[in-house]
């Protein structure tokens, strides 16, 4: 079985462009959120950096926004290791979400424009367009495009920056809900249904928009419980 060090060193050289840091980063995370690295393993600072001949500085800071994306803890005595999210965690960030989103949809709704719904539509056709060229990758970004266009136009810095917080596991989330055809349909019709209620501005909006969250995030679970053979183990 390869070292937490060599997979690191791995993943670094295949996905290498040009920024140390970024780089760094970007293969650490790769190897937690795909479950290559697991909660507990040690990420060990010096042995990395002495087999890739660089110096500490840029997988310190790799690892300190790693920290802050909550993915590595700092243990006393024992050092940089992974952590991952546990059940409580996911179900903790769906609450902040289902309260939070349907406030964002309705205040973005009172502030956009008519070409603004109309640059809606065309992301909401583009996002049918690639789901149905089997381009699930493509189809989660531009969801998550979606929510950040929302959040700009309702204009709330302080829960724009909490809802942020959350998108690593969103990302991961939407991944997950467009692998399966049924969710995808849902989410997608869905979701033209929210765009038509927040054009009309209709009552019922924010508890469609909460109906939303709660969805993705019971398929978000219900899908590390039936694959993720870890998961089932810790929880």
């Amino acid at each position: 079985m390869l070292s937490s060090t060599q997979k690191i060193l791995d993943s670094f050289q295949n996905g290498r462009k040009t920024n140390l840091r970024d780089d760094l980063f970007s293969a650490i995370e790769s190897l937690i959120l795909s479950g290559q690295l697991i909660e507990g393993q040690r990420i060990n600072e010096l042995e990395i950096t002495k087999q890739l001949g660089i110096s500490r500085t840029p997988l310190r800071q790799a690892v300190q926004k790693l920290v802050q994306e909550d993915l590595i803890k700092v243990v006393p005595n024992v050092g940089n290791v992974v952590q991952t999210n546990s059940r409580q965690d996911f179900m903790e960030i769906g609450l902040i979400r289902k309260n939070l989103w349907p406030e964002v949809f309705l205040q973005a709704s009172q502030k956009m424009t008519i070409e603004d719904f109309e640059d809606l539509d065309q992301l909401f056709q583009l996002i049918d367009t690639v789901y149905k060229e089997d381009d699930i990758s493509a189809a989660g970004d531009l969801l998550n495009q979606l929510y950040s266009d929302v959040l700009a136009f309702a204009q709330l810095s302080r829960i724009s920056s909490v809802l942020n917080q959350t998108n690593s596991a969103s990302s991961k989330m939407v991944d997950n809900t467009f692998k399966d055809e049924d969710n995808a349909r849902k989410v997608l019709k869905r979701f033209k249904t929210i765009s038509n209620k927040m054009r009309k501005q209709e009552e019922d909006l924010k508890q469609l928009v909460s109906q939303q969250t709660q969805d993705e995030y019971s398929w978000y679970i219900e899908s590390l419980s039936e694959k993720d053979t870890r998961w089932n183990k810790r929880y």
